[in-house]
């Protein structure tokens, strides 16, 4: 299946937005989904009171002309949704203990400094919140330098450490799609202050290539079990990432 997820949300008491077929005027969640061929499609959300799921297709099995889970179903959720909820006071979810809300850099992901373009509030894991001020001067350089620096600070590893995939990971080949579009990107967080120039990608003891920052590297899956490290030089030294472990299925 190929799908889309989002969180429908606007403020209680202002209107929705009308170019989505899932904007609600109050807290709901979302998910739709779209057969590849596009035989069927579904939509199925849920307010803090109520779940609705809608189906749409043809009952001899024959695909529609391009209908996703959007333009088929969306609105037949949306127009439901609107009239359970019509005599209901806008209800916001609870709010799971142990969350912390913090402004961010939009760029850089880290707390924003003076120059930062504005902040935006972020919910973390309470511990899991960003600690460094965002490094970026913001003067005008390409928006990939920002790109690198949120790469290479993720997760503030004190070490060199694959993001993804991670150790234990299980992939399933699509029977459907074209093998040349089953890909995904290897990714590698850096430390903070290391002076990291390129990162070398390893797959069972084979060179793959170098990437430079933002250190992300494309990867084709193919059947089989795969041991993926990184390694880079800082300093003279060679960091070596721990070894991720991940088995592609057919």
């Amino acid at each position: 299946m190929v799908s889309l997820s989002l969180l429908s949300r606007a403020e209680a008491g202002r209107p929705a937005v009308t170019d989505c077929a899932l904007s609600l005027p109050f807290p709901a969640a979302a998910k739709t989904g779209t057969s590849k061929d596009f035989k069927d499609n579904w939509t199925v959300g849920y307010t803090p009171r109520t779940t609705v799921g809608v189906w749409v297709g043809n009952f001899d099995g024959t695909p529609m002309a391009s209908v996703s889970g959007i333009t088929g179903c969306g609105p037949l959720f949306r127009d439901i949704m609107l009239l359970l909820e019509k005599d209901n006071e806008p209800a916001e979810f609870p709010k799971p203990p142990g969350l912390v809300t913090r402004p961010v850099c939009p760029q850089s992901g880290l707390a924003p400094n003076s120059r930062c373009p504005g902040a935006q509030d972020e919910i973390f894991i309470a511990g899991t919140e960003p600690k460094d001020t965002c490094p970026l001067p913001h003067d005008g350089r390409p928006a990939a330098g920002a790109r690198a620096v949120r790469a290479s600070l993720v997760g503030h590893p004190s070490s060199l450490r694959i993001l993804f995939p991670q150790d234990g990971d299980v992939f399933k080949l699509d029977p459907v799609l074209r093998k040349r579009f089953q890909t995904f990107s290897l990714r590698v967080g850096v430390p903070a202050r290391a002076d990291i120039r390129s990162v070398t990608w390893w797959v069972n003891g084979r060179s793959i290539g170098q990437t430079s920052a933002p250190f992300i590297k494309r990867w084709s899956l193919q059947p089989g079990d795969y041991v993926i490290k990184a390694t880079a030089l800082s300093g003279g030294v060679v960091q070596e990432s721990r070894p991720v472990k991940i088995s592609v299925l057919l």
